[in-house]
């Protein structure tokens, strides 16, 4: 699978991220280490112009990195599936090797760890003396690792695809798969009106705790809140959204065939908690913007229609009745 051309984007793309971020991890020492913004000798003003340089070639780079998270659902859910027999999504794609699905996790949980730089660096940009310009530097070094790691896992995925394999796909969503029947047994105790009032009560908490700007409260509510829309997603809405009952796959809602909703819910579950993790940042560093209070709302508005809004709309015109 190495001469695919999607497999080579991915792998060039991995390997010029790590490269860089393995330059500036160098870098970061240095500022780190001397980094002090009471000084004006040449040494101080020297890191400053180079840390505008090396800002903007992380911004880039971890900007890239969650990009190729994209690319790699579009190659598992939709070009694999064209050439592996018996895959239909990426539920098949990646259960073909034991490096599949923990590759997934880990590049869902690299963009929380390249955000969290990305918002320090914006923070930092906007305040006068550059407070967090050492404090960021730290973020480059788990960044790197884990751009490192992912471009390891990557390789040993495709190295150890073969079209000629055949894999077993979304046949395991439509009866208990052996490793679901703990969250089905434990999903099949709720009704499904009570699955979509837990999802609907923790948003309204979620939306409390966001208008009562208790930061931290919030953040806490967008975990669990998306903790509560992957169970009545997975086990309710996504039969609206299929119109079929026993079809519980959530690869198959990211492709054209029924709108990208996957992406569309995914981008509004990833936009609360970022936006949450912003605000629980700029408190902790004693930054006050009153003046984006609005554009917060607004966002936090956006976001809510993307995740709740559009798994409830399904319900709404399927006729769906609440007993």
């Amino acid at each position: 699978m190495l001469t695919d051309h999607w497999v080579i984007t991915q792998l060039i793309g991995g390997s010029c991220s790590v490269i860089l971020l393995v330059f500036a991890s160098f870098q970061s020492i240095g500022f780190i280490r001397n980094w002090n913004a009471s000084k004006y000798d040449e040494q101080q003003l020297q890191m400053e112009r180079k840390t505008y340089l090396l800002a903007s070639i992380l911004q880039a780079t971890l900007v890239f990195q969650i990009l190729l998270l994209l690319i790699f659902l579009f190659t598992v859910n939709i070009h694999l599936p064209q050439i592996i027999k018996g895959a239909m999504c990426a539920a098949g794609t990646l259960a073909l090797n034991s490096y599949g699905y923990p590759l997934l996790f880990l590049k869902m949980g690299g963009v929380f760890v390249y955000f969290s730089f990305l918002v320090l660096n914006a923070i930092d940009d906007k305040a006068p003396d550059y407070p967090l310009t050492p404090k960021k530097y730290w973020l480059v070094f788990p960044s790197m690792l884990i751009a490192l790691t992912d471009l390891v896992f990557t390789v040993l995925y495709y190295v150890e695809i073969s079209p000629d394999i055949i894999t077993t796909c979304c046949s395991l969503s439509f009866s208990s798969a052996k490793q679901d029947a703990f969250f089905q047994n434990a999903v099949s105790n709720f009704s499904s009106t009570q699955l979509i009032g837990l999802h609907i009560g923790s948003y309204l908490l979620l939306a409390i705790c966001f208008f009562w700007r208790k930061s931290k409260l919030t953040l806490l509510m967008s975990l669990a809140f998306t903790l509560s829309s992957y169970f009545a997603i997975k086990y309710h809405y996504i039969k609206f959204i299929y119109g079929l009952p026993s079809h519980l796959c959530l690869f198959d809602a990211f492709n054209g065939q029924y709108y990208y909703v996957g992406i569309w819910i995914s981008i509004g579950l990833y936009g609360l908690i970022c936006l949450n993790f912003y605000d629980v940042l700029r408190k902790t560093l004693n930054l006050t913007e009153s003046s984006n209070r609005r554009f917060q709302v607004s966002l936090f508005t956006f976001f809510s229609i993307l995740a709740v809004g559009i798994p409830i709309s399904y319900l709404l015109f399927s006729g769906y009745t609440f007993s």
